[in-house]
């Protein structure tokens, strides 16, 4: 008689075994991403929890460069560079580094790229400019600025680089480097265009990474610029 009541105990469990190995199989297609936002595990799924992921990173990196314009931390490093012959003589290189709440200082190869992506890159540039010339009106030593080939042709950072220029009494001092890293793409006639422009101004153009990427060494060899690096 305890038989049809042990059967129906067996069979209760045996339900409840199923259902919870299909519950199990149910959670290991599920994998807690971002936030604790769920997202199945199959087919296409990992490029979707990494595109979560950059989207993420790219926020954390918005916020952080957004707060170091809003509270002054984007800053201007020094890097002096001297003359093989004459020590005494030289000239400073002004690199872009932006320094977190915790005075941790952070290099341009952390931001920079995503801040082109955001774009809010040109606001970073003009802000190094700015900074730049505020600081070299002061004294009189030489200084540089690094620039892409696009930044310094563009319609934006360039025509902005040369109103602070027109307005500076330093400009004697200041040399351009324009760097040809990553510029595949761009209007020689508005470059040599720009370069004359600022050499009316007494500026001295430098060109940097010269064996890179596409220009051609009879075209540089047909821009008024002074140095070849």
């Amino acid at each position: 008689q305890e038989r049809p009541y042990m059967d129906s105990i067996i069979s209760k469990y045996q339900v409840n075994i199923k259902d919870a190995v299909k519950m199990a199989a149910i959670r290991v297609e599920h994998k807690t991403d971002l936030d604790g936002a769920y997202k199945i595990l199959n087919g296409n799924s990992g490029d979707e929890i990494q595109n979560l992921k950059k989207k993420k990173k790219s926020e954390q990196i918005l916020t952080m460069i957004q707060d170091a314009i809003n509270l002054d931390r984007v800053t201007v490093y020094r890097q002096k560079i001297v003359h093989v012959s004459d020590k005494t003589k030289g000239m400073y290189e002004n690199l872009i580094r932006i320094k977190q709440e915790d005075g941790k200082v952070l290099s341009p190869a952390l931001f920079l790229d995503e801040s082109k992506e955001l774009g809010i890159y040109p606001e970073l540039i003009k802000i190094v400019i700015d900074k730049v010339f505020n600081y070299y009106s002061e004294n009189n030593e030489e200084f540089s600025l690094n620039l892409s080939l696009s930044d310094f042709t563009d319609s934006n950072i360039g025509t902005y680089l040369l109103q602070k220029i027109e307005n500076s009494n330093s400009s004697n001092r200041f040399i351009i480097e324009i760097a040809n890293r990553n510029d595949t793409d761009y209007d020689i006639e508005a470059l040599r265009e720009q370069i004359s422009k600022v050499r009316d101004y007494n500026v001295r153009v430098a060109f940097d990474d010269i064996g890179m990427h596409n220009i051609r060494m009879d075209q540089l060899l047909s821009l008024d610029i002074d140095i070849l690096k």
